[in-house]
């Protein structure tokens, strides 16, 4: 998964008038490790959490623990991942 962007960077250049900055934009895209995604949830009723590799694997820990308290049926849901900002190179997206 990635997403491309115009990022706004700057850059000092010294020139025979000393230094002076210039401002560009340089296509960027943000890529996600794959290997760090992970999924987690916590019970709005209590203190229970729970953090899986994949996505149905956290759902269905939620659905146990509804069945073991019938009562906890709302969770805070989450994906997290590790990502990398790199400029596009050639024809890149």
């Amino acid at each position: 998964m990635s997403t491309t962007a115009l990022v706004s960077t700057q850059e000092t250049i010294k020139g025979a008038r000393g230094l002076r900055a210039i401002w560009r934009f340089v296509l960027h895209r943000i890529v996600v490790h794959a290997d760090t995604i992970t999924y987690g949830a916590q019970c709005l009723k209590c203190d229970w959490t729970v953090q899986r590799d994949d996505d149905e694997a956290m759902h269905l820990a939620c659905m146990r623990h509804t069945g073991r308290f019938p009562d906890h049926t709302a969770f805070w849901t989450y994906c997290r991942s590790m990502a990398y900002v790199q400029p596009v190179e050639g024809g890149q997206r």
